[in-house]
């Protein structure tokens, strides 16, 4: 498994990519599709302007096998994290937040994709691997977990 920084030049592959993970949330989230058929998320470009948030390309071999979008900070998000559907289970989606965990290090915020509970699952049990000293709350509209730690 690799982690490569997305450079502009992909920016198209990821707006494809980052299409077919909301074509996915839209099962949790009620997302709106324009009239060509795509999902709107204006956040994007930020990724390439602001210093402190990145995308990283999952890569195995050969392939992306998906993404992670990033603010890096005083503390840490995962805003988006996707693994294509063939490569889920394999340990991919817990090696590459390790690897992210251990590369930045400091306070980490996790908001879960609401509604899901596969998604609560992953979390749940990668942060609680990773380490015992986490707080998990439910919040907000839809009561989604909720999971802050640090790792100084």
């Amino acid at each position: 498994m690799i982690l490569k920084t997305v450079k502009f030049s992909e920016y198209k592959k990821m707006e494809r990519l980052l299409q077919l993970y909301l074509h996915e949330l839209s099962f949790f989230v009620d997302l709106a599709l324009d009239d060509a058929f795509n999902y709107n998320y204006p956040y994007l470009t930020n990724y390439f302007n602001e210093e402190n948030r990145k995308i990283l390309f999952v890569e195995n071999d050969t392939n992306i096998i998906g993404f992670v979008m990033l603010e890096i900070g005083k503390t840490n998000f995962i805003h988006e994290l996707f693994i294509l559907n063939k490569y889920r289970k394999t340990g991919i989606g817990e090696k590459v937040v390790f690897a992210l965990f251990d590369e930045y290090k400091g306070n980490w915020d996790i908001k879960v994709v609401p509604n899901s509970v596969l998604a609560e699952k992953f979390w749940t049990k990668g942060i609680s691997e990773y380490t015992s000293n986490f707080n998990l709350e439910y919040i907000g509209t839809y009561n989604r977990a909720h999971f802050t730690f640090s790792n100084i």
